[in-house]
């Protein structure tokens, strides 16, 4: 078993040492003054857990249903559902009537127009390739994944906060050998916005949005530059800015294990706590 740790150094070492004294895996990634190298790992894994995308929007009639269902999937299986909101397309658009709050991000725009999403709600499960927008049919979508007998990988993470800025500590686990390269993703989701949502034509003015993807992605970065087997952990941190928007007690950082087709291998989150 070969175990990989990435560091994230702090500036002044930039002066010490060119990137081309190491190997492309060992390149230095730089933090701000005062923060530590990393943080402590304080969830961990050990079975499959499944990533639902669901593509919303305040003006889309339907979409209160779709978030019943997967309120539902999550009171069954609890932690092992990892979701974000996704907040895109014409549906999403702020206007006068929602008091013009702007729920999307870029990086949801991109995946709408990725994977070609034209109806709402829409599901995406650990990005298939599939997507559904009948919310009857997505808790058989979901155990499809749950019931595997078999999964590939565990993620660890950690997080702190230092001002505006998030220290996230990684480990992934490989239960099997890696066919192909595998990337990492993370985002930010938040709970308990409160806006304007049309609920099947009724207009409700408290409405509370969770799970609400927001901006700042670290997007597909490679976890490693050489092939990964069996029992091999590799360790990364990396640093994500926050959004005064945000209230940070309300959020959580979603990890992301895709491989090189797309496909999530892995997911899982982390409370952030200011």
């Amino acid at each position: 078993m070969k175990t990989r740790i990435y560091y994230l150094f702090l500036p002044f070492l930039a002066f010490m040492f060119s990137c081309d004294d190491f190997d492309r895996d060992e390149q230095l990634e730089y933090l701000g003054e005062n923060v530590n190298m990393s943080t402590p790992l304080t969830v961990s894994q050990t079975e499959q857990y499944v990533l639902l995308e669901d593509f919303t929007g305040w003006n889309c009639p339907n979409c209160p249903k779709g978030t019943e269902e997967i309120n539902s999937i999550i009171s069954q299986y609890g932690d092992r559902i990892v979701v974000a909101a996704v907040h895109a397309g014409a549906f999403a658009r702020p206007k006068p009537d929602n008091n013009n709050l702007d729920l999307r991000t870029d990086y949801g725009e991109k995946l709408l127009k990725k994977y070609g999403i034209l109806s709402f709600p829409s599901l995406m499960v650990m990005r298939n390739g599939e997507t559904s927008s009948t919310p009857s049919a997505w808790k058989g979508k979901v155990e499809e994944f749950l019931n595997s007998s078999e999964h590939d990988a565990n993620i660890s993470l950690g997080v702190d906060v230092f001002n505006d800025t998030l220290l996230v500590s990684t480990q992934v686990e490989l239960l099997n050998d890696a066919d192909g390269d595998l990337f990492l993703t993370l985002y930010v989701v938040e709970d308990g916005i409160v806006g304007i949502q049309n609920d099947n034509g009724t207009i409700k003015n408290d409405y509370v949005f969770n799970h609400v993807l927001r901006n700042g992605v670290k997007e597909d970065m490679p976890l490693s530059y050489e092939p990964l087997q069996k029992g091999d952990k590799v360790s990364k941190n990396y640093i994500m800015k926050t959004d005064a928007g945000w209230i940070i007690d309300n959020c959580k950082l979603v990890a992301i294990l895709t491989k090189s087709n797309g496909n999530v291998m892995q997911v899982n989150q982390i409370e952030i706590n200011g």
